[in-house]
């Protein structure tokens, strides 16, 4: 998978927050971390593995647009 433009689809960027929220934690648990929160009254902390992608030199200007997309969330 080094070898591949990666995107996040605009349905997906302009879903409602639960969606995001079960698209971030399949992302995170296809590598065995876990999307967790903890809430606070009226106040979320988000809690978020380490996250990284390799990828060929090639793909590192697409790859860094994908994990921008998916930080912009």
């Amino acid at each position: 998978k080094v070898n591949m433009v990666r995107i996040v689809p605009d349905w997906l960027m302009n879903a409602e927050l639960s969606i995001k929220q079960e698209y971030l934690s399949a992302f995170q648990g296809g590598d065995g971390s876990r999307f967790a929160y903890q809430k606070n009254g009226n106040t979320f902390k988000p809690n978020l593995g380490i996250t990284f992608q390799t990828t060929h030199n090639n793909y590192l200007e697409a790859t860094i647009i994908y994990m921008n997309q998916i930080r912009n969330f």
